[in-house]
């Protein structure tokens, strides 16, 4: 049986609990969840003002990390007919 894409997804650093649901032709909706770990590349931008004023942007932290693909087997598969 094929989920396909996860339609939830919930991710902490590099880890990864996918959901994904499947309503068959004959009207059997089938629910899948598992979890998975994926190696993250990042890279962080700090900005600093060190003339700040009221009113301005003291500090800034911009993560940026690259797409990554990662198969998760469900863990845990249920199904409603």
């Amino acid at each position: 049986m094929q989920f396909g894409r996860a339609g939830l997804l919930w991710f902490l650093v590099g880890a990864v609990t996918a959901q994904g649901h499947l309503l068959t032709s004959d009207s059997i909706f089938f629910k899948a969840s598992g979890s998975g770990n994926v190696s993250l590349s990042c890279n962080e931008t700090k900005y600093q003002n060190a003339n700040w004023t009221s009113g301005q942007i003291y500090s800034t932290d911009i993560v940026e990390c690259t797409k990554a693909n990662l198969t998760i087997k469900p863990s845990e598969i249920s199904a409603i007919s």
